[in-house]
This record gives C-alpha cells, sequence and structure tokens, in this order.
C-alpha cells in the first residue's frame, strides 16, 4: 500500500511546532489534520489529486478538496476552518499554494468593493497565469480570469461583475477590455479602453470556450463574461 506522505508530513510539522501550543490547542490540531489527511489520502488513491505530499498540493488540488468537503454537506465556515490549518501546513513545508487558491476564491465571484485590497505579489500572479494555462477545472479557470482580468486589464471587481462578451476584444492586434459599465457611472465614471497586458488573450480565449460549454449543458444563455448559472439574474 502507498503511503500517506501527507499524514508523515502532517506529523513532521506537529513536533516541530508542539512547543508553541496549549496542549488542548496542539490536540485540537493534531486531531483536525489527521482528520485532512485521510482525506487527502482517500482524493490520491482515488486518482482526484496528483499526490498526498503537502509540499506538492495545488490550487487546484485545495478546490477539489474543498468541493468533496461541501458534498458532504460541510459549512463554508468549518472549510474556511479547514484552510486555515492546512494552509499552515503547507507553509511548514513551504508551499505558497494556498495562498494562490485563496486569491482565486476570493475573486471567482467579483462582488462590489467593499474596501481597498492589498495587491497580489508578483509570484503570485505569475502562478495565477501558469494555473489558468493548465487546468481543466471550471471553477478554478473562472476565478483566475476574475484576477487577470484586474492585474492585465486593471477592471475593478465591480466592472468586472458585469462585463459583457462585447467588452472583450483579446484577439485585437492591440488586446484591450472595452469597459462600459464603470465605477462612477451614470455619475462622473466615463466608459473606457483598458489595455489587455501580459500576453493573456490564449487564457481568456479559453475561459470563453469552457464557459459556452458550460452554458450549453445547463441550456443557458448570457451575455455577461461571468454568468450566474442558477436563478433569472443578468449577472452574478
Amino acid at each position: 500500500m502507498a503511503k500517506n506522505q501527507f499524514r508523515i508530513d502532517v506529523d513532521n510539522y506537529l513536533t516541530a511546532t508542539k512547543g508553541n501550543f496549549a496542549e488542548s490547542t496542539y490536540k485540537e490540531k493534531r486531531r483536525k489534520l489527521y482528520q485532512y489527511s485521510d482525506i487527502i489520502y482517500a482524493l490520491h488513491k482515488e486518482g482526484k489529486i496528483k499526490s498526498s505530499a503537502a509540499k506538492n498540493l495545488t490550487a487546484e488540488d485545495i478546490e477539489i478538496y474543498v468541493t468533496f468537503r461541501r458534498s458532504q454537506g460541510i459549512k463554508d465556515s468549518t472549510i474556511c476552518k479547514d484552510l486555515g490549518f492546512l494552509g499552515d501546513l503547507m507553509d511548514y513545508v513551504k508551499n505558497d499554494e494556498m495562498r494562490v487558491y485563496k486569491a482565486i476564491a476570493g475573486r471567482k465571484k467579483p462582488k462590489s468593493y467593499n474596501g481597498k485590497l492589498d495587491p497580489l505579489p508578483d509570484e503570485t500572479i505569475e502562478r495565477v497565469y501558469a494555473l489558468a494555462r493548465e487546468t481543466d477545472s471550471w471553477a478554478v479557470l473562472e476565478g483566475c480570469v476574475a484576477i487577470i482580468l484586474g492585474c492585465a486589464g486593471g477592471c475593478r471587481p465591480q466592472e468586472s461583475r458585469v462585463l459583457e462578451l462585447s467588452a472583450l476584444h483579446h484577439m485585437d492586434p492591440e488586446p484591450h477590455l472595452h469597459i462600459t459599465h464603470v465605477k462612477g457611472e451614470n455619475k462622473w465614471g466615463k466608459p473606457r479602453d483598458a489595455p489587455l497586458n501580459d500576453g493573456v488573450s490564449d487564457i481568456i480565449e479559453k475561459y470563453l470556450v469552457m464557459r459556452q460549454s458550460k452554458l450549453d449543458k445547463l441550456g443557458r444563455m448570457s451575455n455577461a463574461v461571468f454568468p450566474p448559472l442558477t436563478g433569472d439574474k443578468e449577472f452574478v
């Protein structure tokens, strides 16, 4: 039987950090991490993730873990606690993919702006670009593109949420976004053209193909770049 590398990583982490916690906190952390190691190992054995080693987990693997936990009926508030424990372990083994996942998950369905966010580090942005080109997951790619429109196209979160397909000019000689629903619309805001930088046109095209396939399977139509997949709203 293949070894559970995640459990080995957990034991190494717990041994190295035991002195940092009260006994009750340590026992709870150990119980939780052992539970997660069983889940990660099972997902690995089923071929859903490529490795059970904490240092090799990717943002896409974390998305698969989250999807599995939700399928068990686990609330998002509990899953957030899972990710906190897992993030500590991944930091210990010098794996930054949890930061990438949280960046994607936080922007998967852009909502109204609610305060200034810290800029993403360059290495995280580059990893998002790479992940977008690698992934076959709709949820992961959707999150990546939400980030890319901001990082490469200067699109604000509330502008991304209501962006329409006609705004995408990613295959033009000079790729750009034509943003009509802007911040301050009907007041002081004016439509603008924003250059689409960093050579991400291939990612946008990949996303549009997957987006249309998703809509076709659901029998839905939408002009929104980020289409709602349920309900009757025009935008997410």
